[in-house]
């Protein structure tokens, strides 16, 4: 399975969603890329805060499928 760059952003937006997060907030998770450090990162803070460092893209997609699933048992999904 190919990993893009959407499929990870809709994953953070769910996150941020179900987390009751928005854009002027500093816990607002964003995603960053870049290939010459070795892939993506997850950021809160306006970047400045480090939450998940560089991973390979389907590295930070089960990451973030696992925080899904976290939030998930959180709130009683798997009863």
């Amino acid at each position: 399975m190919r990993v893009t760059r959407h499929a990870l952003e809709i994953r953070v937006a769910n996150i941020n969603g179900r987390l009751g997060r928005t854009p002027d907030k500093h816990s607002f998770l964003t995603l960053n890329y870049n290939s010459n450090y070795g892939g993506y990162n997850l950021c809160s803070n306006k970047g400045s805060t480090i939450v998940q460092h560089r991973t390979p893209a389907k590295e930070m997609l089960n990451y973030l499928d696992g925080l899904l699933v976290g939030i998930d048992i959180k709130e009683g999904g798997y009863n």
